[in-house]
């Protein structure tokens, strides 16, 4: 005879348990990995907003370096321009004192723009730079950038060009002049021609440059106030 054991379940509750038992599994998977991708969307968009704040202190400190670098090149251009009257002088009557003077303060001297460059650098060695989802920031920030990397030939062409024109004034000044109780100026007639054609070139590359500086604070202006409006931060 057939003995019927009451904690025995017939076969359809079986797969009904089993049912409800993955699908418990199931829910608890999908939840957890729900809740993980959350808190890494989280975490990256956090960290997003760390680098966009810090990459508009840098792009502030770019904006007070250009007016500052700016202002002293247009005061240098104006010093060159009083050179070149001192120059226009015949040269036998010319004040080799001033010329000097104006030599050493407006000639020698050369103010470069470089843009703070912290935040971007960490970007790149961390590959940060996928967290900014916002693609029009993003190619903001890289053009912003890269327009500065298009100018560097051309500022190392300047330097290199005052670089030979500080050796043409070692050769052609004679600086032992300068000593004693009455310091007086020479420089070498013969390379005055020379001298005066420099003069003027290296304006014309400071007054490039200004203009390239002026462009580019426009520039970086406009990625300030970009980025702001676009992570709501204070201006």
């Amino acid at each position: 005879m057939e003995i019927y054991h009451p904690h025995k379940l017939p076969r359809d509750s079986k797969i009904k348990g089993l049912i409800f038992e993955f699908l418990m599994m199931f829910l608890a998977i999908t939840g957890g990995f729900f809740m993980e991708n959350l808190r890494e969307h989280y975490i990256e968009r956090h960290k997003e907003k760390e680098y966009i704040e810090s990459m508009v202190n840098d792009v502030r400190q770019d904006t007070t370096s250009l007016q500052s670098i700016i202002a002293t090149c247009e005061r240098q251009i104006k010093g060159v321009d009083s050179l070149k009257a001192v120059l226009d002088i015949p040269v036998a009557k010319i004040d080799y004192r001033r010329m000097y003077h104006l030599t050493m303060d407006y000639i020698n001297t050369l103010a470069f723009f470089s843009p703070e460059q912290i935040t971007i650098i960490q970007l790149k060695n961390s590959g940060g730079l996928r967290l900014i989802s916002n693609k029009l920031v993003s190619d903001s920030i890289v053009n912003y950038y890269s327009t500065y990397d298009s100018h560097v030939e051309q500022q190392k062409y300047t330097m290199s060009f005052l670089q030979e024109t500080l050796r043409l004034e070692i050769a052609a000044m004679d600086f032992s002049t300068l000593t004693g109780a009455n310091p007086k100026f020479s420089f070498d007639q013969s390379r005055f021609k020379e001298f005066y054609n420099r003069t003027l070139f290296f304006q014309s590359l400071l007054k490039n440059e200004v203009l390239w500086m002026k462009k580019y604070q426009g520039q970086s202006s406009s990625l300030l106030k970009h980025l702001q409006k676009e992570y709501k931060l204070e201006k």
